[in-house]
């Protein structure tokens, strides 16, 4: 990959939301202590575009969508709002927005669990999805131990491919492997 571009202000992002592999987690990082929530990323990447999710309801343009300290690579662009439960029955009001040949973007400000099992009860979560399905999620960790952009690919069938530290490269969500 060349010019790797850093999450603005360096990704300070308060916690995150990551796509529940407590559960569903498969492949070589079972094991890895990181952290997580009770939101499954197989639900959410069934969100995927171009056509909003069936129960979102229009939430207006938001001229540079963020959440937390974290800007995503979008300008000027239509948002709708659904919700997610988790496994543990809290609602989750996700944000979702579709752009042409780059694909679907997600965020989210909800609970997660640091490595250290300790709870975040307000942390910042964003995903991407291809056209093909392909993508990456990533979440801050600035209140947990380990304070930095953390996340994963994953292939078409979720299947986390590279987890580590997150950058933006253009519109692109990219993972470096620990």
């Amino acid at each position: 990959m060349t010019n790797v571009k850093k999450i603005t202000a360096v990704a300070i992002v308060a916690g995150g939301f990551v796509a529940g592999y407590g559960a569903h987690q498969r492949g070589a990082h079972a094991d890895e202590k990181r952290a997580r929530t009770s939101v499954a990323i197989l639900e959410l990447a069934k969100k995927k575009g171009p056509k909003p999710p069936s129960a979102a309801s229009y939430a207006g343009v938001e001229a540079q969508p963020m959440v937390g300290d974290m800007q995503l690579p979008i300008k000027d662009t239509p948002v709708y709002l659904f919700n997610v439960t988790t496994q543990n029955g809290v609602t989750v009001p996700v944000k979702w927005a579709y752009t042409p040949g780059t694909g679907t973007y997600l965020w989210a400000t909800a609970p997660i669990q640091c490595e250290d099992d300790k709870t975040i009860a307000r942390g910042s979560f964003v995903m991407e999805i291809h056209e093909d399905g392909t993508g990456s999620y990533a979440l801050g960790t600035k209140t947990c131990p380990q304070a930095r952009i953390y996340g994963c690919n994953f292939d078409s069938q979720q299947k986390e491919t590279r987890c580590g530290a997150c950058v933006w490269n253009g519109n692109e969500l990219v993972c470096a492997h620990e």
